[in-house]
């Protein structure tokens, strides 16, 4: 039990950092992301969609006020947060897959509740 609570409570805290985690399904992205591979290739789609989210990152006022505190530039402390990220990503998506195989074997043997199903 008290590995199902640790990972669910990891997933949730790193859930809001994961860029990894695959956008919603519904018409907009799907026509969003079938405009973009016919105009760029799949390649060209990707590295579009990386380098818009790297520049966001990179741009940020946040980024900036702490690059500046830090005495880095804001592209190196970008650089690195974008790394940090990948990792909290890599964090969110094992705990996600241990948090789901603990609820597993904790229904087979009866010992949730429904509040946690």
């Amino acid at each position: 039990m008290e590995f199902f609570s640790f990972n669910s409570k990891v997933e949730s805290a790193t859930g809001q950092f994961n860029p990894l985690s695959f956008a919603d399904i519904n018409v907009a992205n799907v026509a969003l992301a079938t405009y973009s591979v016919s105009r760029l290739g799949l390649a060209g789609a990707l590295k579009h969609s990386l380098a818009e989210t790297a520049n966001a990152v990179i741009k940020s006022d946040l980024l900036s006020a702490v690059a500046g505190k830090l005495g880095l530039s804001p592209a190196a402390l970008g650089r690195a947060s974008l790394a940090a990220l990948v990792v909290i990503s890599g964090i969110n998506i094992m705990a996600k897959y241990s948090s789901e195989q603990a609820k597993k074997e904790l229904l087979a043997r009866g010992l949730l509740a429904y509040s946690e199903i």
